[in-house]
């Protein structure tokens, strides 16, 4: 069922609340491979509400157009979300006695967090490595920029300084970690070229830090 108000109490939990949404490109083709996703897209806050497109297990060519869409409320101020169907009375959410600046400030680091995240290695590539799942290896994601048209708002991509961390077992998703300070995220990410045989990309990243009104947004 569909909520068409947010009752004031929930409007003060979700106070601080972050909507999420992206693309996953290619779409994940099995279980395995999208609980990968959703459970390291997990690390960065608590999760209030999660939806994602049906899997197919059908490959085709149009993967690359086709929307695999992940919706998520996160809520960093929380330790537990409210919308656990686990909960007991005991469970129930107590004020942390956080400033409104501390939250403020946990809101912030988890915008700027989701804002730098680009691929994610296929499980099905990493699955079988032990080095990787219980040493410690790490996996660069080597890549291009794709050709920049000097008319375009892409003009210039090619002469700034940005670096990528490595995806390891801790911290599978690679993200964005040094760039100039003026550059625009989005940008560089749908410049970025990469095989899709062994990673996915989050592609078309919407944001939103306007607490309770994600809510209906992401339903």
């Amino acid at each position: 069922m569909r909520m068409k108000k947010v009752p004031n109490s929930i409007k003060k939990y979700l106070k601080y609340s972050v909507g999420f949404r992206c693309k996953i490109i290619p779409p994940p083709r099995t279980a395995s491979e999208l609980n990968f996703i959703l459970q390291n897209l997990q690390k960065f806050a608590t999760i209030d509400y999660l939806s994602c497109t049906p899997l197919t297990r059908k490959c085709s060519s149009s993967d690359f157009d086709s929307d695999f869409i992940i919706k998520i409320l996160f809520n960093p101020c929380q330790q537990k979300s409210l919308f656990s169907p686990m909960f007991s009375g005991d469970d129930y959410p107590k004020p942390n006695g956080q400033s409104e600046s501390t939250k403020s400030a946990l809101r912030a680091a988890l915008v700027q967090k989701l804002k730098n995240i680009v691929s994610i290695p296929r499980y099905q590539g990493i699955e079988h490595d032990e080095d990787y799942l219980k040493h410690g290896k790490a996996i660069e994601l080597h890549h291009q920029l794709a050709s920049i048209n000097s008319q375009s708002h892409h003009s210039g991509v090619r002469n700034i300084n940005y670096k990528l961390s490595t995806s390891t077992m801790d911290n599978p998703i690679i993200s964005f970690i040094g760039c100039d300070p003026e550059v625009d995220q989005t940008m560089l990410r749908n410049s970025i070229r990469q095989n899709f045989q062994l990673f996915h990309k989050f592609e078309k990243i919407e944001i939103d830090s306007h607490g309770s009104d994600n809510l209906l947004k992401l339903q």
